[in-house]
């Protein structure tokens, strides 16, 4: 807790681990060509190492399997960077992309029912579902730029993935080439769409992305933006957010708190090859709009109540909302027509969409029934 004791959790990778992920005491993590899981403990290192997606043609690089992240529905999300790909999961599933394109794909969290999302890509360096069931990609390009998707599940985007596809469509700007923006230069290796609670209305569905630099960069180019998306999810404006005047200053990887602020990994050096030192920010608002403390407390003993969770999908808290979410889905049939009336009724457009998600980890034909009324629903981002 206090940043300064340190415990080796796993180690023996042949190549650098890229991605993890964790949930329910569980570890998930990524070396190239194998995606691991492990149990947890406490207090020492992880256990029952388990191979669970393997890719035939290991990459070139360590940009293999990549970024992994979970998404609203519960389930794995991974990107994979450009080559080759032919991944085997459980019963010797298979997946691969276009040519020899990068991927994103997502599958249930022992490896099975692996689903490619869309392909096209360089390597898609990070990825952020928003509540709303919207899919935001960063793909490094090789050299300059990088670029900033969103996404329309199913897409090739047309990097690596097939020839004669000029750089108009992979930027954006051929009439019938889906939304895509080019980024400055420098590594832009990380985004997030902030719904959290320690951030005023103002910042609420931002999209936060960094700029790492490059090899001898200057503190100035390495930024984090902010962009800000209309009501149709169209970019209308964009702005520095995070600039810092120390020279090493190099941020990598941007992560909500469980309290909603920001954490910032900080890779505190000029040189790439640097990887001994680094720094981890947080970062606070104190403005006069502060938002108030989380109405919902995530050990409160009424979590059992159907309607305590109900009231808890359209928290400010992202933990909040993704408990509320995990407790109702586990409620299966017994919160199937709760969750379709809240659907139906709730204003709140977070707590729609979390009676949507509820429903679909449910997954039970009860849940997939009432699911149906999401279609009515007034607000566009809960119909789509």
């Amino acid at each position: 807790p206090d940043g300064y004791k340190r415990t080796l959790v796993a180690e023996g990778f042949d190549d650098p681990v890229m991605g993890m992920a964790i949930r329910d005491g569980k570890l998930w993590a990524t070396s190239n060509n194998f995606l691991y899981r492990f149990d947890l403990s406490e207090t020492g290192p992880a256990t029952n190492k388990t191979t669970l997606v393997v890719d035939k043609n290991k990459a070139w690089n360590p940009f293999g399997m990549f970024v992994l992240e979970w998404g609203p529905d519960g389930k794995l999300y991974m990107s994979v960077g450009n080559h080759n790909i032919d991944l085997r999961g459980p019963g010797d599933e298979q997946m691969s992309g276009r040519g020899g394109s990068g991927i994103v794909l997502r599958m249930n969290d022992d490896g099975s029912r692996m689903e490619r999302l869309t392909h096209g890509l360089r390597v898609p360096y990070s990825f952020d579902y928003d509540p709303f069931g919207q899919l935001w990609l960063l793909s490094n390009g090789q050299g300059n730029p990088d670029r900033f998707l969103r996404v329309i599940d199913g897409v090739d985007y047309h990097c690596y993935s097939r020839g004669g596809v000029d750089n108009n469509w992979l930027a954006g700007n051929h009439p019938l080439a889906p939304p895509c923006f080019e980024l400055p230069r420098g590594a832009s290796t990380q985004l997030i769409r902030y719904y959290g609670a320690a951030y005023p209305d103002e910042i609420q569905g931002s999209l936060l992305l960094n700029n790492w630099g490059a090899h001898g960069f200057q503190a100035p180019d390495r930024t984090i933006f902010r962009y800000v998306p209309d009501e149709r999810n169209n970019i209308v404006h964009k702005e520095p957010w995070i600039t810092c005047r120390d020279p090493h200053f190099r941020s990598s990887h941007i992560l909500l708190a469980p309290d909603g602020d920001l954490l910032i990994s900080d890779w505190y050096g000029r040189d790439d090859e640097s990887d001994v030192t680094g720094r981890i920010w947080k970062v606070s608002y104190d403005g006069p709009d502060k938002p108030k403390s989380a109405e919902v407390s995530l050990d409160s003993p009424r979590w059992n109540e159907q309607a305590f969770a109900l009231a808890a999908l359209g928290s400010r808290s992202h933990m909040v909302r993704e408990r509320a979410i995990a407790v109702l889905a586990g409620q299966g049939v017994k919160a199937a027509d709760a969750l379709g009336a809240h659907l139906a009724a709730c204003e709140n457009p977070l707590g729609a969409a979390g009676a949507v998600w509820a429903l679909a980890r449910a997954g039970d034909p009860a849940a997939l029934r009432q699911l149906a009324k999401a279609a009515r629903n007034p607000d566009w981002r809960i119909r789509r």
